[in-house]
């Protein structure tokens, strides 16, 4: 688990996806970033690089920390 460095509250845990024009962040990472759901969080709408890694959000900060 990771905390939000801004608010302290645990992050949720998921991924980046990338493809389709977008990258958002899934809970699901065989997400398709061309069809979010209403859980998902688009970041970008105009990529063309299709990638998937893990990434934290915290939601109340629009806060998003990605591993590498």
């Amino acid at each position: 688990m990771q905390k939000c460095p801004k608010c302290g509250k645990y992050m949720e845990e998921g991924c980046l996806n990338s493809g389709g024009g977008r990258i958002l962040w899934s809970r699901d990472r065989n997400r398709m970033s061309s069809w979010p759901t209403p859980d998902d969080v688009v970041l970008h709408k105009h990529l063309r690089v299709k990638s998937s890694t893990t990434a934290y959000i915290c939601k109340k900060c629009r806060l998003v920390i990605v591993e590498y």
